[in-house]
């Protein structure tokens, strides 16, 4: 196989990933600074997701024969640690914070608000059926995505069932899944600012648009369920302290 890494397709392309994260950083800084945040919540749920998330990308770039996604030259600053491009270190932290911060800030609530709870009961089983399905069907990638966020997700559901807001969730959704659907599309299919390897093994062959189902949308799907659960019950349960917190 000829792992030789093309050039991006646009000087755009050269340096998109490390831009996008540092606009998110920003914006993240901002969010900060405009709304409250419970900082307690704030920094377990980034010392749990954080490791998660970097554990999560060793073995999708080292596990396999292949690398799951490669970078093309000078789309990225080429600094590697123990194996990893520096910008994939960044990439965990900046955007847990992101969503973590997401839940706080809430910015739909004004537009987004209902009550129903009915719905918790078709959600829950949504969620088991697509990380059942991910194990089954999917490839070393979407197994892995529903073993370290999925299967963690429904037992947080479980726990979090009576305090789980669907209007809160749905908000949540909205933002993430397709923010996440359009990155990973706009940087893979115009920009090529990584490429997913079909030889890495990691993937099953369902692709949309040059991008395996596994990382869009399987991955945003998933990972909303896991963040949301996860802010949920540190905020609102006895984790790592004995006190609860007030939703703000």
């Amino acid at each position: 196989m000829n792992t030789k890494t093309p050039k991006p397709k646009s000087k755009l392309g050269r340096a998109g990933y490390p831009i996008t994260l540092a606009v998110i950083a920003v914006v993240n800084v901002i969010i900060f600074f405009r709304n409250k945040i419970n900082w307690r919540v704030y920094w377990i749920c980034m010392a749990i997701g954080t490791p998660l998330g970097w554990g999560w990308n060793w073995y999708l770039t080292k596990a396999g024969n292949f690398p799951a996604w490669i970078f093309p030259e000078d789309a990225v600053t080429g600094i590697v640690i123990f194996g990893i491009h520096i910008e994939d270190w960044f990439f965990y932290p900046i955007t847990g914070s992101f969503f973590i911060t997401l839940y706080f800030w809430d910015p739909l609530k004004k537009w987004i608000d209902f009550k129903a709870d009915w719905l918790k009961l078709v959600l829950l089983p949504l969620l088991i059926l697509s990380v059942v399905y991910g194990l089954v069907a999917f490839g070393n990638c979407g197994k892995s995505i529903a073993i370290c966020y999925g299967i963690p997700a429904i037992i947080m559901f479980v726990i979090n069932f009576d305090k789980f807001d669907t209007a809160h969730f749905t908000r949540m959704a909205i933002i993430i899944i397709p923010m996440e659907f359009i990155w990973d599309h706009w940087a893979v299919g115009k920009h090529q600012q990584w490429i997913y390897l079909r030889e890495s093994g990691m993937f099953c062959d369902w692709w949309l648009l040059g991008v395996p189902v596994e990382m869009t949308p399987y991955l945003g799907i998933i990972a909303t369920f896991f963040i949301y659960n996860l802010v949920l019950l540190v905020e609102t349960k006895r984790v790592f302290c004995g006190c609860k917190h007030k939703q703000n």
